[in-house]
C-alpha cells in the first residue's frame, strides 16, 4: 500500500537539524490563531504527549476536538509527567491513544496511523456525513422550510400483497439491518429518498460511509459517480483504493433520480449498479425507483414505502395545527397518507372546500415547484399532461410510445402551436416526472388516478368528449 501524495504540512515551518519545529508552543495573539486555525480546518490531527505540556497545546487540542472528534490521532511517548495530566485523562476519556517507547516506534506508529485514515477513508467521514445531513434537512422540509416531516418510514417486501399493517411491515433501519442491498419502491411523493436516507444515516453510525449518487447523461457508471461523490469532499482515493474500499465494505450508495433518465441509460446504469454490487458483496446499496422493471437488479430485495399510519398522520398535522387527513375532502383524502403530498395538500389546499379546487392547486403547485418555469411555461406543462391523460382515459397509463404520439400530436394542433414555444416530446415527459405528475417505466403512468381523471377532463373541457366519458359518473364529477 503506497500513498503517493498526502500534503502534510499545510504552511512552511521552521525545523532544527533533528527536524522538530522551533517554537511548537505559539506565542502572541497571532501566532496562536494561525495554530488553531490550523487545527480547526486540518484533515487529521495528530497530538504527542510526552514529559510537558502548555495552554496552547490544549487550545489546540479542544479546537480540533470542537471541528471532529474522528480527526484527532493521540500518541504517548516515553515517560509522562504530572503536568499532562489533565490533558491526558481528557484524552483517555474521549479517544483510543497509542503509547511509544521510543520515538523510532512514535514515526512508525504515527505513520501507521495516518496511512490508516487515508486508507479506510475516515478522514472523509464527517462531511460525507454532514452532506447526507443537509439532503435530510432539505427532505425534511419539503414543501416550506417550516413544516418539518421527520418520522420513521415503513416498508413492506414487494411481494407482501396484503398491504398496510401486515406483519411484514419494517421501519427502513430493520429493513436496511436485514438486506444489503435494497430497492424502494412507491409513487412520486411516498417517501422513497427520505426512506433511503434514513437508512444511509443509520448505516453511517455502524461506520459506513455514506454517499449518493445519481446518473447523468454521459455518466452512468457507478465507480466514475463514487468517484464524483468523493472528489466533490475533496478526496481523492484513485482506482485502486476506491476499489478496495468497496471490497472492505466500506461504502453505503444511494441510487436516486433514475427515473428521470431515458430508458437506454437506465438500463447502462442499472447494470453497472448490478455489477458493482455483486463485485462489492459488503457494500450496502438503496436505489429508489418508482417502479422496478423486468429483470432489473435481480439480487436485490424489494421494498414498497409504506403510507404514513393514522398515528404518525394526527402527529404531524398537529405539529401545524392543522386537521387530519381524514377531514381531507373524500377524492383526495388517499393523497394525504403520503407524506409530500400531505404536506402539499396542508400548504395548498387546507382553505377549499372542493376536490377539484384542491386538485387544481396541487397540480400547479407540483409543476410550480418542480423548476424556473415561466407562467406561460407551467400552463403548456399542465395542458400537455392534459393531452396525455385525456388520449390514455380511461386508463391511467399508456406505452410510453402512445405518450409521444399523443403529445406530437396535441402540438401539431394550431391553437397550441399558437400559444406556446413547444419543446420536443421526450423533453416535456422529462418535466412532468421531475414534477410527479407522471412516471416513466415500461408504461407511462399519471401518478395518481384522481390526477388522470382530474386532467383528462380539464382537457376534454376544449375538446370533443366521447360518449363513454360523458356517461361516467366519476368523469362527468369534473
Amino acid at each position: 500500500r503506497q500513498v503517493r501524495e498526502i500534503e502534510l504540512l499545510r504552511s512552511p515551518l521552521q525545523l532544527d537539524e533533528g527536524g522538530r519545529e522551533l517554537h511548537a508552543a505559539a506565542a502572541g495573539a497571532v501566532a496562536e490563531e494561525s495554530y488553531l486555525s490550523v487545527a480547526r480546518s486540518c484533515d487529521l490531527y495528530v497530538i504527542v504527549l510526552a514529559a510537558q505540556a502548555s495552554a496552547a497545546t490544549e487550545a489546540e487540542y479542544d479546537t480540533a476536538f470542537e471541528d471532529n472528534p474522528r480527526k484527532i490521532l493521540p500518541f504517548y511517548l516515553g515517560e509522562l509527567s504530572p503536568a499532562t495530566q489533565h490533558l491526558r485523562n481528557t484524552i483517555d476519556s474521549r479517544h483510543t491513544r497509542m503509547v511509544c517507547e521510543s520515538e523510532a516506534d512514535l514515526i512508525d506508529a504515527v505513520v501507521a496511523g495516518i496511512t490508516n485514515a487515508l486508507m479506510t477513508a475516515e478522514i472523509i467521514r464527517q462531511p460525507l456525513v454532514a452532506n447526507l445531513d443537509a439532503r435530510l434537512r432539505r427532505s425534511e422540509s419539503v414543501v416550506r422550510g417550516e413544516l418539518p416531516i421527520s418520522f420513521i418510514p415503513h416498508v413492506r417486501p414487494v411481494n407482501d400483497i396484503t398491504g398496510g399493517g401486515s406483519h411484514d411491515s419494517l421501519t427502513i433501519c430493520a429493513a436496511s439491518d436485514g438486506a444489503l442491498r435494497l430497492v424502494l419502491e412507491g409513487i412520486g411523493g411516498s417517501g422513497k429518498s427520505y426512506s433511503a436516507l434514513i437508512a444511509a444515516s443509520w448505516a453511517a453510525r455502524s461506520g459506513q460511509l455514506p454517499l449518493m449518487i445519481t446518473p447523468r447523461v454521459g455518466e452512468l457508471r457507478v465507480d466514475h459517480l463514487i468517484a464524483a461523490a468523493f472528489d466533490a469532499v475533496g478526496f481523492f482515493p484513485g482506482p485502486d483504493l476506491q476499489q478496495q474500499l468497496a471490497r472492505d465494505g466500506r461504502l453505503a450508495l444511494v441510487a436516486d433520480g433514475i427515473d428521470a433518465i431515458a430508458s437506454d441509460d437506465r438500463r447502462v446504469f442499472m447494470d453497472s449498479l448490478d455489477t458493482f454490487s455483486e463485485s462489492s458483496p459488503r457494500c450496502r446499496v438503496l436505489c429508489c425507483v418508482r417502479r422496478l422493471l423486468p429483470n432489473e437488479l435481480p439480487s436485490f430485495k424489494r421494498f414498497i414505502v409504506e403510507p404514513i399510519s393514522d398515528e404518525q398522520a394526527k402527529n404531524m398535522f398537529e405539529v401545524v395545527g392543522a386537521h387530519g387527513h381524514h377531514e381531507f375532502p373524500t377524492q383526495v383524502r388517499d393523497l394525504a397518507r403520503w407524506p409530500l403530498w400531505a404536506w402539499a395538500l396542508l400548504d395548498v389546499g387546507s382553505d377549499v372546500e372542493t376536490g377539484l379546487v384542491l386538485l387544481q392547486r396541487l397540480i400547479q403547485h407540483r409543476v410550480t415547484t418542480s423548476g424556473s418555469y415561466t407562467p406561460i411555461e407551467q400552463e403548456m406543462l399542465i395542458d400537455a399532461s392534459g393531452a396525455l391523460a385525456w388520449a390514455a382515459w380511461p386508463q391511467p397509463a399508456c406505452s410510453a410510445a402512445a405518450a409521444l404520439d399523443a403529445l406530437d400530436q396535441w402540438a401539431a394542433n394550431e391553437s397550441t402551436r399558437r400559444r406556446y414555444q413547444l419543446p420536443p416530446a421526450s423533453v416535456i415527459l422529462d418535466r412532468l416526472s421531475g414534477a410527479g405528475i407522471v412516471q416513466q417505466g415500461t408504461e407511462l403512468e399519471i401518478a395518481h388516478p384522481l390526477f388522470a381523471t382530474f386532467l383528462a377532463a380539464r382537457h376534454a373541457a376544449t375538446n370533443e368528449v366521447s360518449p363513454s366519458m360523458a356517461a361516467d359518473p366519476e368523469f362527468a364529477m369534473f
